[in-house]
């Protein structure tokens, strides 16, 4: 929420030649993503060091994708693919020792965190922040709306299928 009011305000961004770059969301990002990969964690009844690895390597891939972003040139091409190292590594630990009992409701949740996870790096390799692709207007309004499908609707699901166990 904090991050965006200050996008909103116009701080938390970056102008580069491509366009405007939130750099807001990757800093909501590092905090979030980690309380995603927790409450995954705490609903597989995953233990608590790979809950928490899971959880550092999320707020990593973050701030590598947010070095990525800022970055240009060369530099881009190296951050992003450590990130995308970082992201592979949170896939393993989400589909590894994060793997929920065979409970249906944690594994659709899941499926559906990992899904949308999935889109981010379609946004990023299309906007500003990436390579430049299409206009920051659409790739930041998908962004947005993606957001709110994770956050809040990872939270409605997570307490559903707190309620099926």
């Amino acid at each position: 929420g904090t991050w965006y009011v200050a996008m909103a305000l116009g701080q938390a961004t970056l102008t580069r030649p491509a366009g405007i770059v939130a750099w807001g969301r990757y800093a909501d990002g590092v905090v979030t993503i980690p309380l995603l990969v927790v409450v995954l964690g705490l609903l597989a009844g995953a233990n608590r060091r790979a809950t928490l690895l899971g959880a550092a390597v999320g707020a990593y891939t973050m701030a590598t994708t947010l070095a990525a972003t800022v970055s240009v040139g060369s530099a881009k091409v190296v951050w992003l693919a450590v990130s995308v190292g970082g992201f592979c590594a949170l896939l393993a630990v989400v589909f590894g020792p994060l793997t929920p009992d065979p409970d249906g409701a944690t594994r659709r949740l899941r499926a559906y965190v990992v899904v949308l996870w999935l889109v981010y790096p379609t946004l990023w390799l299309l906007g500003p922040e990436g390579f430049a692709l299409a206009s920051g207007l659409p790739t930041g309004a998908a962004a947005v709306v993606l957001d709110l499908l994770v956050k809040p609707g990872t939270g409605l699901l997570a307490v559903r299928a707190a309620r099926e166990r």
